[in-house]
């Protein structure tokens, strides 16, 4: 199920009760994350019967998923967009102490 279409069809109170028992966050912005937005792991697993052997099935204790603002800076997942204006930054840093350099001869 695409991002979109979770958010339209995953009534909020199902994907709260689905998240009963996990330490998560189930505000309606990550909705996109419910269990309901997955395939159904027992078909996943019950097509690879013959590449793998079940042991067991382990269920989720915690969740951590979005609202990045509230995690630690250091912790963060860096984006490529993040990781486009760090490049930019670092040029002019480079730049302002060249030109530095320049003037102090």
């Amino acid at each position: 199920m695409s991002r979109t279409k979770a958010h339209g069809t995953i009534p909020q109170e199902e994907f709260e009760n689905a998240m009963k028992g996990i330490v998560c966050d189930t505000h309606p912005s990550v909705k996109d994350e419910a269990p309901q937005a997955y395939k159904d792991l027992t078909i996943v697993m019950k097509n690879q019967e013959s590449l793998a052997d079940i042991v067991c099935r382990l269920l989720p204790l915690v969740n951590v998923k979005g609202f990045e603002s509230k995690v630690p800076k250091k912790y963060r997942a860096t984006t490529y967009d993040n990781k486009q204006k760090n490049k930019g930054k670092k040029k002019q840093r480079q730049k302002n102490k060249n030109e530095k350099k320049r003037s102090r001869r």
